[in-house]
């Protein structure tokens, strides 16, 4: 069924895998205000509970680490790379704790490379990532929902969303 959601999800991954490395400071931001709205408001549920406070303040944590995102550039890419890294990865690999290790270890070394290597790292990662959004929410809306359909579509979709961007954004280095 296609929700509001869903539709969100494949607009959202769309514009990622296709316009990753000229929209990568927004996406810093984006990703810095997920990040930091998500662990406080982690942090603060055990402390608050849920709630209005829990909420505001999350908010204002998000606001703060997206600003320092967009502002640190550097801190941002490796923000932005760890994360993008580690979701495709935890979506591949079976929940438990070696795959959130593993993720995390992935993570890392991505992060890593999006500061040595940004154009290439954010334009790879962005492209990989968006494409596996965009095969995981359509797919099963065709029953064409396994592992490896998901992969190869994954894969055929990035390769032409990394073509795009590499030949689009030349004049960005």
């Amino acid at each position: 069924m296609l929700t509001p959601t869903i539709i969100t999800s494949i607009i959202i991954a769309i514009i990622t895998c296709l316009f990753g490395f000229r929209l990568n400071k927004w996406l810093i931001a984006i990703v810095g205000f997920g990040l930091g709205y998500y662990l406080c408001s982690t942090g603060l549920f055990n402390m608050l509970g849920e709630g209005l406070m829990n909420f505001i303040i999350s908010i204002l944590v998000g606001l703060l680490t997206g600003f320092v995102s967009f502002k640190l550039y550097l801190a941002g890419i490796f923000i932005l790379c760890f994360v993008l890294s580690y979701t495709g990865c935890i979506s591949f690999i079976e929940t438990g704790t070696f795959s959130t290790i593993l993720s995390i270890a992935i993570g890392i070394i991505v992060g890593i490379l999006g500061i040595w290597f940004t154009r290439p790292i954010i334009i790879i990662s962005t492209s990989i990532s968006g494409a596996f959004v965009i095969a995981d929410n359509i797919l099963p809306l065709l029953n064409l929902n396994t592992p490896i359909v998901n992969l190869m579509v994954g894969l055929i979709i990035a390769t032409f969303a990394m073509n795009y961007q590499f030949r689009t954004t030349k004049d960005l280095e």
